[in-house]
């Protein structure tokens, strides 16, 4: 999907689970590294929690990152999942549903 923003309909329950974990882990990101708590470890344990395969989860992440709402990045040698500005419709939508859990609103680093 390409050159359109991505609703919540464009993704599936366990994507949006996904992507609202992506949402709460950025959310409580520090001023100078926030992306700190989102790595792909921290990622896959929260959501092993709620029943999400690790397999299942490993393959919607890289399916996020095709789909140009997330990016992989290597951190201190800890991959990364960071915010792309695609994503920042589907951020706002699941921001107003339960699968984002954060009392923190997310607003992208670079727009605060």
């Amino acid at each position: 999907m390409s050159q359109r923003e991505f609703t919540d309909k464009d993704l599936d329950e366990d994507e949006k689970r996904v992507m609202g974990k992506l949402i709460d882990l950025w959310s409580i990101g520090e001023d100078d590294d926030p992306y700190i708590h989102c790595t792909e470890d921290r990622i896959i344990k929260e959501l092993e929690k709620g029943k999400i395969p690790r397999e299942r989860i490993q393959k919607i992440l890289a399916d996020l990152e095709s789909y140009g709402l997330t990016k992989r990045v290597d951190a201190e040698g800890k991959p990364r999942f960071i915010y792309q500005a695609t994503a920042e419709h589907i951020v706002k939508e699941l921001q107003k549903t339960t699968y984002v859990e954060s009392r923190y609103p997310f607003k992208p680093h670079h727009h605060r």
